[in-house]
């Protein structure tokens, strides 16, 4: 039968290195935190975009009518 090892949670520890070293228990989400950034900017940038267009048709819409 096969034993699993558990690893140290890194409580307190502020030290990438000891943590490596020490073989704590370590989840690398910079992956994630790229993702949530580039999201982030797609509806900020998305949102630009159709608040200037809305204004721009009803600009248009009222020009239309007049």
């Amino acid at each position: 039968m096969k034993t699993i090892s558990k690893k140290k949670l890194p409580i307190g520890i502020d030290i990438f290195e000891k943590v490596r070293l020490e073989d704590f228990y370590y989840i690398d989400k910079t992956g994630f935190i790229v993702e949530q950034c580039f999201e982030s900017y797609l509806r900020k940038t998305i949102s630009i975009i159709l608040k200037y267009a809305i204004a721009y048709y009803k600009k248009r819409c009222k020009d239309m009518l007049l």
